[in-house]
């Protein structure tokens, strides 16, 4: 039964790895592009984050 599942799980890795089927349907549909950086104007919700990034560390530092 192992070899089955593992079977199935090689084939399904290959289907995701080798065709990116997935990465190439998310482009298509991005409202925002498909390039590997994006300006931070295209997000203006992050300019919040940004300037608080120390108390975020803060905050996460004691679990990291």
């Amino acid at each position: 039964m192992s070899w089955l599942i593992n079977k199935i799980v090689k084939n399904l890795e290959n289907l995701f790895v080798k065709t990116a089927w997935l990465e190439d349907l998310v482009g298509q549909y991005s409202l925002v592009g498909n390039t590997p950086f994006f300006e931070i104007d295209q997000f203006p919700s992050l300019k919040v984050l940004e300037s608080n990034w120390k108390t975020i560390r803060h905050e996460l530092e004691p679990i990291l």
